[in-house]
């Protein structure tokens, strides 16, 4: 009996290690994998022109379904380098706000002649911008200083500071405010403001751009670990942040997530009509 027993365990230790073997190789597989992958292109077709948007290969960002449509709006995009979140996730960020801005500053109303403009800020423990809301850029300009940006850890401890990231979007915006153009931002963020402390100040500020007719858009990013508890300690800034909770927060690992921010910001952006 005890004989029985004693090779039960040794086939039980044997197949369990060589499931632990197998997926192990399988996960070293998926890293070559990831490693060769060579970058691609993504064409953003507006009808009078075609933007043409260099993609990390590991990544999968889709270009919109139906490109360049009419808006008028000032566009603030923050994306959160802090060191809570991958390097892949951070190519991810940076790959979609390449797409959604050559998309967006080809909106064009030709009854009007405003044209879409684009700011673009990046923070973890500080804040740091890296193209002016009120710049002269082409539309190949900015994808190629998106394209150029340095993800590496700039802050000596590289925390999540949103509070701060959001306060001078804020300030950006309210300084350059044109005419009756919708103020949209896009906040690429996991969530995970620290101290939580600072989320008071944070919700704050959300309310003051909703007092101040801006809308606040959330991209949702995961923590690098991504594990439950990640999860359930970001999910109060992602209640409590964006404009309305059923259409302006986005799912940053969806290959669609271009399309769905494309399609709400037709929505968000229409151009004011002038007698």
């Amino acid at each position: 009996m005890m004989q029985n027993t004693a090779r039960t365990r040794t086939v039980i230790w044997l197949l369990v290690t060589f499931l632990a073997i197998r997926e192990s190789t399988a996960r070293k597989k998926n890293r070559l994998k990831f490693r060769k992958d060579q970058p691609h292109e993504v064409v953003v077709d507006t009808g009078d022109q075609k933007i043409q948007v260099v993609i990390q290969g590991i990544n999968k960002v889709n270009p919109p379904d139906d490109p360049g449509g009419l808006g008028c709006a000032d566009v603030q995009i923050v994306l959160d380098l802090s060191c809570s979140i991958s390097r892949k996730m951070k190519i991810k960020s940076r790959d979609i706000a390449k797409v959604i801005s050559a998309d967006f500053l080809s909106s064009f109303d030709p009854s009007i002649g405003l044209k879409v403009r684009v700011g673009i800020i990046v923070y973890a423990e500080t804040v740091r911008q890296i193209l002016p809301l009120d710049n002269n850029m082409t539309n190949k300009e900015v994808v190629d200083i998106l394209g150029q940006l340095n993800l590496t850890k700039h802050d000596e401890h590289c925390r999540t500071m949103t509070h701060l990231a959001l306060e001078e979007a804020r300030t950006i915006l309210s300084t350059n405010k044109r005419r009756n153009d919708a103020q949209i931002i896009y906040l690429f963020t996991d969530g995970l403001t620290f101290y939580r402390r600072h989320r008071k100040k944070l919700y704050q500020t959300k309310d003051k751009l909703t007092d101040e007719g801006v809308i606040l858009n959330v991209v949702r990013i995961p923590h690098r670990k991504n594990e439950a508890r990640h999860i359930m300690a970001a999910k109060d800034e992602f209640d409590k942040l964006p404009h309305h909770l059923e259409t302006n927060i986005f799912n940053g690992t969806d290959p669609d997530v271009a399309n769905a921010i494309v399609d709400q910001f037709k929505k968000d952006a229409p151009c004011q009509q002038t007698a």
